[in-house]
């Protein structure tokens, strides 16, 4: 949660630096090159603070056409597969973002714009996010194994036709 909240208080700022921005391009006709260098560094935190809190409240863009027309079983079992396939992704993301996060501390790299500003601390968050990330998938992974092992879950039916579903309506609890 306290990601999520640190994501939107850094939305926030994001919007008064592109305000500012274009104000100083358009209306003072002296556009200031750190600020739009800024929002990208932004956006790099925006991400990785906020893309485990998505994935356990089940915020991101799923597609579930088909996976809602499945038997819970077979449903956790893929929501399961998928998962794990993910968690090797986001490990070996982890690890090698966080090996780009000791290079940019180790060789003290800097930003190639005029403002010369160092990567490290925006580079540290990728793997911190991704670790977080990961550990989010696991817990996701462990609750998808436990429903799909038990032989009902009251938690993981699909509501009868015509009454409304939640996000997270299928979550075992």
């Amino acid at each position: 949660m306290w990601l999520a909240i640190a994501a939107g208080f850094v939305v926030l700022i994001l919007t008064l630096d592109i305000s500012y921005s274009v104000f100083t391009r358009y209306v003072l006709r002296a556009p200031i090159d750190l600020l739009s260098e800024s929002a990208w560094y932004m956006l790099l935190l925006i991400t990785f603070l906020a893309t485990a809190y998505a994935l356990w409240t089940e915020g991101h863009v799923r597609v579930e056409l088909l996976l809602i027309r499945l038997p819970d079983k077979v449903r956790n079992l893929l929501n399961m597969i998928t998962h794990s396939l993910a968690l090797v992704w986001l490990a070996i993301f982890a690890w090698q973002t966080g090996r780009m996060a000791w290079m940019a501390h180790k060789f003290s790299w800097y930003s190639d714009s005029i403002s010369e500003v160092a990567l490290f601390p925006f580079y540290i968050c990728m793997p911190i996010g991704s670790s977080i990330l990961f550990l989010t998938c696991c817990f996701k992974v462990y609750r998808y194994w436990k429903a799909w092992k038990e032989p009902t879950n009251p938690h993981c039916s699909i509501p009868p036709k015509g009454e409304p579903r939640s996000l997270t309506s299928w979550l075992p609890l």
